[in-house]
């Protein structure tokens, strides 16, 4: 029993002996069981610390990057807005200036059109309809021909109305012959809603207007298109173009090349279709571009002097 007791003492603990190598002392100390069960339960509880520390710095790490990035995303947001309310701040300047213009202009109002044509989902910023354009059995879109004696070449002529208000679409965007007519109307048994401009495949479509554009894409019937918005609520569209030389949401300037003339889409040869819509309505082309107030001018004067020479 003594013996066993002998061994039960022995090993309920540990003797660490420190031996330094000169001729200091010997340095001993018992460690009893329940200081080794101490000494073990004090060692993992700083492993678990060391451990909740690295976890807690990794998410302290994770979340200050993430904050950074918002702080980023913040001030480009803030710089975005500020971009936006200076867009919309000139659109109002825009639209404060529009109704002056067309008075000296001598635009009239929309009178004889259908009604409005069906938009998007309501909720959504819509653009006015591409429109249904009638085709022949051939799959190119029949225009609406004009006879000989109206087959006029149409030349952009240099008037201080374009830059009186670059917004409105007065400028012609490509000098060449007109070969469909605007026929939109109650009675109008094929609707076209702009007018055609012929001219040499490769020639430079310019913005009628200063605006934002909206659209540039590829259309089944117009091709490649390009929409420009030009405030309150008027737009113009550009069609059958070869290629399209600027992307959306770009801001151009009256006369500023937006693509090149082409003849994409169900088109029978090069030439530029040129709409504009007025708040969901088309409107006739020809009481905005300057080429064609030109054009009435001199033939008015052509007939006044004709008549003064007569009498």
């Amino acid at each position: 029993m003594q013996k066993r007791n002998g061994k039960s003492r022995r090993s309920s603990g540990y003797t660490v002996l420190i031996v330094p190598k000169d001729d200091r002392p010997t340095i001993s100390f018992d460690l009893s069981a329940g200081r080794l069960r101490a000494l073990k339960i004090a060692g993992i509880l700083l492993g678990v610390h060391v451990l909740v520390g690295f976890v807690l710095y990794a998410v302290s790490a994770h979340l200050y990057q993430r904050n950074r990035e918002l702080e980023w995303n913040n001030r480009l947001l803030a710089q975005q807005a500020k971009r936006v309310e200076k867009v919309a701040a000139q659109f109002a300047e825009l639209e404060r200036s529009d109704r002056r213009i067309r008075a000296l202009l001598g635009l009239q109002k929309d009178v004889g059109l259908p009604p409005a044509p069906k938009t998007a989902s309501p909720g959504t910023e819509a653009l006015p309809p591409l429109g249904e354009y009638p085709s022949t059995g051939s799959g190119v879109s029949e225009p609406v021909p004009l006879g000989p004696q109206q087959l006029n070449y149409l030349m952009d002529r240099p008037s201080s109305f374009h830059f009186l208000l670059r917004n409105l679409p007065t400028l012609l965007p490509v000098e060449g012959y007109l070969t469909a007519d605007y026929v939109v109307g109650l009675d109008a048994a094929r609707p076209h809603y702009g007018i055609d401009i012929a001219a040499k495949k490769g020639t430079v479509v310019r913005a009628a207007g200063d605006g934002l554009i909206v659209f540039a894409d590829w259309t089944v019937d117009l091709g490649n298109l390009v929409i420009i918005y030009h405030g309150d609520g008027l737009f113009s569209y550009y069609g059958h173009n070869e290629r399209i030389l600027k992307p959306i949401r770009t801001w151009v300037r009256k006369g500023e090349p937006i693509a090149i003339l082409g003849s994409s889409g169900r088109s029978s040869g090069p030439h530029l279709h040129f709409e504009i819509w007025k708040d969901g309505q088309p409107q006739d082309p020809k009481q905005y571009l300057l080429a064609f107030a030109a054009e009435a001018k001199a033939k008015a004067q052509v007939g006044s002097d004709v008549n003064k020479q007569a009498m």
